[in-house]
């Protein structure tokens, strides 16, 4: 028994040695990662209504306008005047169809923010950042609106007139 125990040792060892790479390792590097899903819906409007002197807000979460972000990212949101009548970052003239050539315009910019600490002026040339978010599957914001009147400044427009302002939100991955 001692003998057949021996020579089965032997028989292994010497196909250990005989053939190479029967115990041989490797390694396989397998990676990837999700395709890049992101979208940014806004629905709703904002109206200010009959402006008064001063400052008007809406500055409550149940405004009218809702931005919704589906992302698998971390993410930012930013907003800025679309530039389609009037001064850049300012409410325009508008007749129910289309700005006014030549209409009045608000003295001062419209302010955007997440919070009412956050409210920027609103510009053409510069994005002012709302949101900011972690890959998450759904998440809703409410962004806040400030527009100022002055006094003997600020007029009233025409019959079937109002000011108007086109925003522009872009969500990007972070």
């Amino acid at each position: 028994m001692k003998n057949k125990i021996l020579i089965l040792c032997s028989v292994l060892i010497s196909m250990l040695i005989i053939v190479p790479g029967v115990l041989a390792e490797t390694t396989a590097i397998v990676d990837g990662n999700p395709t890049l899903a992101l979208s940014l819906s806004v629905t709703g409007t904002q109206s200010f209504g009959n402006m008064l002197s001063g400052v008007n807000d809406n500055t409550t979460a149940s405004n009218s306008v809702k931005a919704t972000v589906v992302s698998n990212a971390p993410w930012a949101v930013t907003v800025n005047d679309a530039q389609i009548g009037g001064t850049p970052g300012h409410m325009a003239e508008w007749d129910g169809s289309s700005y006014v050539a030549g209409g009045k315009v608000l003295n001062g910019p419209l302010y955007v923010g997440s919070s009412v600490p956050t409210l920027a002026a609103l510009s053409a040339d510069q994005s002012a950042p709302l949101w900011t978010g972690n890959a998450v599957t759904t998440q809703d914001n409410y962004p806040y609106f400030r527009q100022t009147i002055v006094d003997g400044v600020d007029t009233r427009v025409g019959l079937s007139h109002n000011y108007r302002i086109v925003t522009t939100f872009t969500v990007a991955a972070t």
